[in-house]
């Protein structure tokens, strides 16, 4: 489960419980995001460690989530940008939507 902290920008991992009763732990952090951070979504079977994050800041971060570096930033002509998503078959593409 992701959580962000304060409105920052910030992701974190938060502590939920499983299937056996132990929790999980935080393993990384991504820092990138100058607004509200509203979806993120992560690529398909082929590439497991990249995910891709929409924010209030009017950006989509295509991020490495092992290394938690940023891979590509693309700035939007909205700042209201409300969901984003990879395309899962070659993971090749991203996808968003919001309020413009």
């Amino acid at each position: 489960k992701l959580k962000e902290s304060k409105n920052d920008g910030l992701f974190e991992t938060t502590s939920a419980p499983n299937l056996n009763g132990q929790g999980l732990k935080a393993r990384r952090q991504l820092k990138g995001h100058f607004g509200k951070v509203y979806a993120m979504h992560w690529a398909g079977s082929s590439n497991n460690d990249e995910l891709v994050s929409a924010s209030q800041d009017g950006k989509l971060i295509v991020w490495n989530a092992q290394t938690t570096l940023k891979k590509q930033a693309i700035p939007l002509r909205s700042s209201w940008v409300m969901t984003c998503a990879f395309e899962q078959d070659n993971n090749q593409m991203v996808a968003c939507g919001g309020l413009d």
